[in-house]
Protein backbone atom coordinates (compact mmCIF):
# COMPACT_ATOMS: atom_id res chain seq x y z
CA UNK A 1 0.00 0.00 0.00
CA UNK A 2 1.32 3.44 -1.00
CA UNK A 3 1.81 5.70 2.01
CA UNK A 4 -0.28 8.84 1.73
CA UNK A 5 1.29 12.28 2.02
CA UNK A 6 0.14 14.35 4.98
CA UNK A 7 -1.65 17.39 3.56
CA UNK A 8 -1.99 20.85 5.10
CA UNK A 9 -4.83 22.98 3.70
CA UNK A 10 -4.49 26.78 3.69
CA UNK A 11 -6.40 29.06 3.97
CA UNK A 12 -9.15 26.75 5.23
CA UNK A 13 -12.75 27.97 5.12
CA UNK A 14 -16.00 26.04 5.40
CA UNK A 15 -16.31 25.75 1.63
CA UNK A 16 -13.64 23.02 1.84
CA UNK A 17 -15.69 21.04 4.34
CA UNK A 18 -17.26 18.76 1.70
CA UNK A 19 -13.80 17.48 0.76
CA UNK A 20 -12.96 16.71 4.40
CA UNK A 21 -16.23 14.83 4.86
CA UNK A 22 -15.47 12.68 1.81
CA UNK A 23 -11.69 12.43 2.26
CA UNK A 24 -11.78 8.68 1.55
CA UNK A 25 -12.06 9.64 -2.13
CA UNK A 26 -8.52 11.09 -1.96
CA UNK A 27 -6.02 8.35 -2.81
CA UNK A 28 -2.62 10.08 -2.53
CA UNK A 29 -3.09 12.45 0.42
CA UNK A 30 -4.37 12.41 3.97
CA UNK A 31 -5.76 15.72 5.24
CA UNK A 32 -3.90 16.21 8.50
CA UNK A 33 -3.77 19.98 9.10
CA UNK A 34 -6.21 22.85 8.48
CA UNK A 35 -4.94 26.40 8.96
CA UNK A 36 -6.96 29.62 8.79
CA UNK A 37 -6.12 33.28 9.47
CA UNK A 38 -7.00 34.17 13.06
CA UNK A 39 -9.45 36.85 11.99
CA UNK A 40 -11.80 34.46 10.22
CA UNK A 41 -13.17 32.99 13.45
CA UNK A 42 -12.41 29.34 12.63
CA UNK A 43 -9.24 28.80 14.70
CA UNK A 44 -9.67 26.39 17.63
CA UNK A 45 -12.92 24.96 16.27
CA UNK A 46 -13.57 21.54 14.81
CA UNK A 47 -13.78 21.82 11.02
CA UNK A 48 -17.32 20.45 11.02
CA UNK A 49 -18.61 23.12 13.39
CA UNK A 50 -17.45 25.85 10.98
CA UNK A 51 -20.14 24.65 8.58
CA UNK A 52 -22.77 23.82 11.21
CA UNK A 53 -22.15 20.12 10.57
CA UNK A 54 -21.13 17.21 12.78
CA UNK A 55 -17.54 17.18 14.00
CA UNK A 56 -14.78 15.79 11.79
CA UNK A 57 -12.09 15.27 14.42
CA UNK A 58 -9.79 17.84 12.82
CA UNK A 59 -9.33 21.17 14.60
CA UNK A 60 -8.57 24.34 12.68
CA UNK A 61 -5.21 25.87 13.59
CA UNK A 62 -3.87 29.40 13.26
CA UNK A 63 -0.08 28.91 13.25
CA UNK A 64 0.98 28.05 9.69
CA UNK A 65 4.68 27.61 10.49
CA UNK A 66 4.01 25.23 13.35
CA UNK A 67 1.55 23.13 11.31
CA UNK A 68 3.99 23.02 8.39
CA UNK A 69 6.33 20.83 10.38
CA UNK A 70 3.74 18.05 10.56
CA UNK A 71 2.92 17.75 6.86
CA UNK A 72 4.46 16.62 3.57
CA UNK A 73 2.53 18.92 1.22
CA UNK A 74 0.43 22.09 1.33
CA UNK A 75 -2.74 22.71 -0.68
CA UNK A 76 -3.29 26.44 -1.18
CA UNK A 77 -7.00 26.80 -1.93
CA UNK A 78 -8.88 29.65 -3.57
CA UNK A 79 -10.97 30.59 -0.55
CA UNK A 80 -14.14 32.62 -0.97
CA UNK A 81 -12.76 34.78 1.86
CA UNK A 82 -10.02 36.56 -0.05
CA UNK A 83 -6.49 37.20 1.24
CA UNK A 84 -3.82 39.51 -0.12
CA UNK A 85 -1.73 37.09 -2.20
CA UNK A 86 1.46 39.16 -2.24
CA UNK A 87 1.47 40.00 1.48
CA UNK A 88 0.00 36.86 3.04
CA UNK A 89 -0.16 33.84 0.72
CA UNK A 90 3.03 34.22 -1.34
CA UNK A 91 5.38 34.39 1.71
CA UNK A 92 3.81 31.16 2.98
CA UNK A 93 4.44 29.49 -0.36
CA UNK A 94 8.10 30.51 -0.14
CA UNK A 95 8.23 29.20 3.42
CA UNK A 96 6.70 25.90 2.29
CA UNK A 97 9.38 25.41 -0.35
CA UNK A 98 12.14 26.43 2.08
CA UNK A 99 10.93 23.72 4.48
CA UNK A 100 11.06 21.25 1.56
CA UNK A 101 7.34 20.56 1.39
CA UNK A 102 5.46 19.98 -1.86
CA UNK A 103 2.94 22.58 -3.07
CA UNK A 104 -0.46 22.12 -4.70
CA UNK A 105 -2.00 25.45 -5.66
CA UNK A 106 -5.59 26.14 -6.71
CA UNK A 107 -5.16 29.93 -6.59
CA UNK A 108 -4.76 31.73 -9.91
CA UNK A 109 -1.16 32.96 -10.08
CA UNK A 110 0.62 35.11 -12.65
CA UNK A 111 2.85 33.18 -15.06
CA UNK A 112 5.94 35.03 -13.86
CA UNK A 113 5.36 33.95 -10.25
CA UNK A 114 4.46 30.42 -11.37
CA UNK A 115 7.82 30.09 -13.10
CA UNK A 116 9.68 31.54 -10.13
CA UNK A 117 8.03 29.18 -7.65
CA UNK A 118 8.49 26.14 -9.90
CA UNK A 119 12.22 26.86 -10.29
CA UNK A 120 12.67 27.45 -6.57
CA UNK A 121 10.83 24.22 -5.77
CA UNK A 122 12.97 22.27 -8.24
CA UNK A 123 16.15 23.66 -6.66
CA UNK A 124 14.91 22.47 -3.26
CA UNK A 125 13.94 18.99 -4.46
CA UNK A 126 10.17 19.45 -4.08
CA UNK A 127 7.25 19.94 -6.46
CA UNK A 128 5.03 22.96 -7.08
CA UNK A 129 1.91 22.03 -9.06
CA UNK A 130 -0.72 24.54 -10.14
CA UNK A 131 -4.05 22.73 -10.23
CA UNK A 132 -6.67 22.94 -12.92
CA UNK A 133 -6.57 22.25 -16.61
CA UNK A 134 -3.42 23.73 -18.15
CA UNK A 135 -4.02 22.30 -21.60
CA UNK A 136 -4.04 24.67 -24.57
CA UNK A 137 -7.37 24.22 -26.32
CA UNK A 138 -8.11 25.02 -29.95
CA UNK A 139 -11.35 25.41 -31.86
CA UNK A 140 -13.24 22.15 -32.49
CA UNK A 141 -12.66 20.64 -35.91
CA UNK A 142 -16.38 20.01 -36.39
CA UNK A 143 -19.31 22.15 -35.29
CA UNK A 144 -21.66 19.19 -34.83
CA UNK A 145 -22.31 17.74 -31.40
CA UNK A 146 -22.75 14.09 -30.47
CA UNK A 147 -25.28 12.13 -28.44
CA UNK A 148 -23.94 10.91 -25.12
CA UNK A 149 -25.33 7.43 -24.49
CA UNK A 150 -24.20 7.11 -20.87
CA UNK A 151 -26.66 8.41 -18.23
CA UNK A 152 -25.72 11.95 -17.20
CA UNK A 153 -26.51 13.60 -13.86
CA UNK A 154 -26.37 17.40 -13.58
CA UNK A 155 -25.69 19.08 -10.23
CA UNK A 156 -26.51 22.78 -10.41
CA UNK A 157 -27.23 25.69 -8.11
CA UNK A 158 -29.46 28.71 -8.59
CA UNK A 159 -26.61 30.74 -7.08
CA UNK A 160 -23.21 30.24 -5.45
CA UNK A 161 -22.78 28.74 -1.94
CA UNK A 162 -25.51 26.13 -2.33
CA UNK A 163 -23.55 22.96 -1.38
CA UNK A 164 -23.16 21.79 -4.98
CA UNK A 165 -19.78 20.17 -4.32
CA UNK A 166 -21.14 18.28 -1.32
CA UNK A 167 -23.84 16.82 -3.59
CA UNK A 168 -21.27 15.88 -6.25
CA UNK A 169 -19.09 14.04 -3.74
CA UNK A 170 -21.99 12.37 -1.93
CA UNK A 171 -23.30 10.96 -5.21
CA UNK A 172 -19.84 9.83 -6.28
CA UNK A 173 -19.17 8.04 -2.99
CA UNK A 174 -22.48 6.19 -3.04
CA UNK A 175 -22.30 5.19 -6.71
CA UNK A 176 -18.77 3.83 -6.35
CA UNK A 177 -19.77 1.96 -3.20
CA UNK A 178 -22.57 0.29 -5.17
CA UNK A 179 -20.06 -0.83 -7.80
CA UNK A 180 -20.80 1.67 -10.57
CA UNK A 181 -18.00 3.12 -12.68
CA UNK A 182 -18.28 6.91 -12.44
CA UNK A 183 -16.85 9.54 -14.77
CA UNK A 184 -17.16 13.05 -13.41
CA UNK A 185 -16.46 16.72 -14.08
CA UNK A 186 -16.54 18.87 -10.96
CA UNK A 187 -16.68 22.50 -9.91
CA UNK A 188 -13.33 22.73 -8.06
CA UNK A 189 -9.82 22.98 -9.49
CA UNK A 190 -8.64 20.27 -7.08
CA UNK A 191 -11.12 17.62 -8.32
CA UNK A 192 -8.22 15.51 -9.63
CA UNK A 193 -7.15 14.92 -6.00
CA UNK A 194 -10.52 13.23 -5.51
CA UNK A 195 -10.19 11.05 -8.58
CA UNK A 196 -12.10 12.98 -11.25
CA UNK A 197 -11.84 15.88 -13.67
CA UNK A 198 -12.05 19.58 -12.92
CA UNK A 199 -13.99 21.76 -15.37
CA UNK A 200 -11.84 22.27 -18.49
CA UNK A 201 -10.25 25.72 -18.65
CA UNK A 202 -11.65 26.59 -22.07
CA UNK A 203 -15.07 27.07 -20.47
CA UNK A 204 -13.76 30.15 -18.65
CA UNK A 205 -11.23 31.54 -21.12
CA UNK A 206 -11.50 34.06 -23.94
CA UNK A 207 -9.73 32.08 -26.67
CA UNK A 208 -12.90 30.44 -27.95
CA UNK A 209 -16.26 31.87 -28.94
CA UNK A 210 -19.30 30.87 -26.87
CA UNK A 211 -20.65 28.51 -29.60
CA UNK A 212 -17.21 26.88 -29.81
CA UNK A 213 -17.21 26.30 -26.04
CA UNK A 214 -20.54 24.48 -26.32
CA UNK A 215 -19.30 22.26 -29.12
CA UNK A 216 -15.95 21.55 -27.49
CA UNK A 217 -17.52 20.65 -24.14
CA UNK A 218 -19.76 18.16 -25.90
CA UNK A 219 -16.71 16.64 -27.62
CA UNK A 220 -14.86 16.62 -24.28
CA UNK A 221 -17.61 14.58 -22.60
CA UNK A 222 -17.99 12.27 -25.62
CA UNK A 223 -14.24 11.56 -25.56
CA UNK A 224 -14.49 10.83 -21.83
CA UNK A 225 -17.35 8.43 -22.49
CA UNK A 226 -15.37 6.54 -25.15
CA UNK A 227 -12.14 6.33 -23.17
CA UNK A 228 -13.42 5.72 -19.63
CA UNK A 229 -16.52 3.65 -20.49
CA UNK A 230 -18.44 4.70 -17.36
CA UNK A 231 -21.82 3.53 -16.11
CA UNK A 232 -22.77 7.11 -15.24
CA UNK A 233 -21.41 10.63 -15.74
CA UNK A 234 -21.80 13.38 -13.11
CA UNK A 235 -21.36 16.99 -14.22
CA UNK A 236 -21.23 19.86 -11.72
CA UNK A 237 -22.33 23.14 -13.32
CA UNK A 238 -20.09 26.02 -12.11
CA UNK A 239 -21.57 29.20 -10.65
CA UNK A 240 -25.27 29.95 -10.60
CA UNK A 241 -27.95 29.46 -13.22
CA UNK A 242 -29.23 33.05 -13.21
CA UNK A 243 -28.34 36.49 -11.86
CA UNK A 244 -29.10 37.02 -8.18
CA UNK A 245 -30.00 40.65 -8.79
CA UNK A 246 -28.77 43.55 -10.92
CA UNK A 247 -25.70 44.05 -8.71
CA UNK A 248 -24.72 40.42 -8.10
CA UNK A 249 -25.05 38.72 -11.45
CA UNK A 250 -23.42 35.27 -10.88
CA UNK A 251 -22.04 35.69 -14.41
CA UNK A 252 -25.68 35.54 -15.61
CA UNK A 253 -25.61 31.74 -15.56
CA UNK A 254 -23.76 31.72 -18.87
CA UNK A 255 -21.59 28.65 -18.15
CA UNK A 256 -24.60 26.64 -16.95
CA UNK A 257 -26.46 27.57 -20.12
CA UNK A 258 -23.57 26.53 -22.35
CA UNK A 259 -23.20 23.15 -20.64
CA UNK A 260 -26.95 22.55 -20.91
CA UNK A 261 -26.73 23.17 -24.67
CA UNK A 262 -23.80 20.77 -25.00
CA UNK A 263 -25.21 17.85 -23.00
CA UNK A 264 -28.75 16.68 -22.23
CA UNK A 265 -28.97 15.31 -18.67
CA UNK A 266 -30.93 12.21 -17.70
CA UNK A 267 -31.34 13.52 -14.16
CA UNK A 268 -30.83 16.95 -12.59
CA UNK A 269 -30.45 18.13 -9.00
CA UNK A 270 -30.88 21.84 -8.31
CA UNK A 271 -29.68 23.40 -5.06
CA UNK A 272 -30.99 26.67 -3.65
CA UNK A 273 -30.09 29.00 -0.80
CA UNK A 274 -32.07 28.79 2.43
CA UNK A 275 -34.97 31.24 2.72
CA UNK A 276 -38.59 31.38 3.83
CA UNK A 277 -39.87 30.01 0.54
CA UNK A 278 -43.41 29.33 -0.53
CA UNK A 279 -44.17 26.34 -2.74
CA UNK A 280 -44.55 28.69 -5.71
CA UNK A 281 -40.84 29.59 -5.53
CA UNK A 282 -39.77 26.04 -6.40
CA UNK A 283 -42.48 25.75 -9.02
CA UNK A 284 -41.23 28.95 -10.67
CA UNK A 285 -37.59 27.79 -10.54
CA UNK A 286 -38.65 24.48 -12.09
CA UNK A 287 -40.38 26.23 -14.98
CA UNK A 288 -37.63 28.82 -15.42
CA UNK A 289 -34.89 26.19 -15.73
CA UNK A 290 -37.02 24.02 -17.98
CA UNK A 291 -37.52 26.82 -20.49
CA UNK A 292 -34.08 28.42 -20.10
CA UNK A 293 -31.85 25.34 -19.97
CA UNK A 294 -34.08 22.80 -21.67
CA UNK A 295 -34.41 20.11 -18.98
CA UNK A 296 -36.58 19.34 -15.97
CA UNK A 297 -35.25 19.41 -12.41
CA UNK A 298 -35.86 16.05 -10.74
CA UNK A 299 -35.24 17.14 -7.17
CA UNK A 300 -34.10 20.15 -5.16
CA UNK A 301 -31.55 20.53 -2.38
CA UNK A 302 -32.05 23.20 0.28
CA UNK A 303 -28.69 24.58 1.39
CA UNK A 304 -27.92 25.76 4.93
CA UNK A 305 -26.51 29.04 3.52
CA UNK A 306 -28.88 32.02 3.81
CA UNK A 307 -28.25 35.27 1.95
CA UNK A 308 -27.37 38.08 4.40
CA UNK A 309 -28.55 41.37 2.91
CA UNK A 310 -27.28 43.61 5.75
CA UNK A 311 -23.70 42.28 5.63
CA UNK A 312 -23.76 42.23 1.84
CA UNK A 313 -24.58 45.92 1.71
CA UNK A 314 -21.90 46.68 4.31
CA UNK A 315 -19.09 44.72 2.66
CA UNK A 316 -20.06 45.20 -0.98
CA UNK A 317 -19.97 41.46 -1.76
CA UNK A 318 -22.41 38.61 -1.31
CA UNK A 319 -22.41 37.43 2.33
CA UNK A 320 -24.21 34.54 3.93
CA UNK A 321 -25.40 33.25 7.31
CA UNK A 322 -24.93 29.57 8.10
CA UNK A 323 -27.85 27.70 9.65
CA UNK A 324 -27.93 24.46 11.58
CA UNK A 325 -28.94 21.42 9.54
CA UNK A 326 -31.99 20.85 11.78
CA UNK A 327 -33.43 24.20 10.68
CA UNK A 328 -33.14 23.06 7.07
CA UNK A 329 -34.94 19.80 7.86
CA UNK A 330 -37.78 21.69 9.53
CA UNK A 331 -38.14 23.97 6.53
CA UNK A 332 -38.25 20.99 4.17
CA UNK A 333 -41.04 19.41 6.21
CA UNK A 334 -43.13 22.51 5.47
CA UNK A 335 -42.61 21.93 1.74
CA UNK A 336 -44.15 18.45 1.70
CA UNK A 337 -46.86 19.58 -0.71
CA UNK A 338 -44.34 20.17 -3.49
CA UNK A 339 -44.49 17.69 -6.36
CA UNK A 340 -40.70 17.80 -6.86
CA UNK A 341 -38.96 16.45 -3.72
CA UNK A 342 -36.62 18.65 -1.65
CA UNK A 343 -33.67 17.22 0.30
CA UNK A 344 -30.91 18.35 2.67
CA UNK A 345 -27.63 16.83 1.48
CA UNK A 346 -25.98 17.55 4.86
CA UNK A 347 -28.27 15.01 6.53
CA UNK A 348 -27.15 11.40 5.93
CA UNK A 349 -30.71 10.10 5.73
CA UNK A 350 -31.66 12.80 3.21
CA UNK A 351 -28.47 12.14 1.23
CA UNK A 352 -29.40 8.47 0.97
CA UNK A 353 -32.93 9.36 -0.10
CA UNK A 354 -31.62 11.72 -2.78
CA UNK A 355 -29.25 9.07 -4.08
CA UNK A 356 -31.98 6.41 -4.22
CA UNK A 357 -34.37 8.84 -5.89
CA UNK A 358 -31.86 9.64 -8.64
CA UNK A 359 -30.98 5.96 -9.04
CA UNK A 360 -34.68 5.12 -9.44
CA UNK A 361 -34.97 7.89 -12.00
CA UNK A 362 -32.13 6.44 -14.07
CA UNK A 363 -33.46 2.90 -13.62
CA UNK A 364 -36.76 3.97 -15.16
CA UNK A 365 -35.03 4.24 -18.55
CA UNK A 366 -35.32 0.75 -19.99
CA UNK A 367 -32.32 1.25 -22.27
CA UNK A 368 -29.99 1.94 -19.34
CA UNK A 369 -28.87 -1.60 -18.60
CA UNK A 370 -26.26 -0.54 -16.02
CA UNK A 371 -29.02 0.45 -13.62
Amino acid sequence: MIQKQRLLVYPFDNDFLATIKHNELISEYEISKLVSPNGWGFVGKDAGSTGKCKETGIKVEGNFKEALGDCDAVLFIDSHLKLDFEKIVYPKMLETIKEKKNILCEIKVEDKIKKELAELASNNGVSCDFLGDNEVWSSPEKSEIYNVNTPVIFVLGVSERTSKFEIQLALRKRLIKEGYKVSQVGTKKYCELLGFHSMPSFMFGNNLSEPEKITLFNHYIKKMEKEEKPDVIIIGLPGGTMKFNNKYTCNYGITSYEISQAIIPDAAICSVLYADYKLTYFENIFKSLQYKLGFKVDCFNLSNYQFDLVRTESFGQMCYTLLDSTAVIQKIENLSGLETPVYNILDEDHADKMYNFILDKLSSYAEVSAF
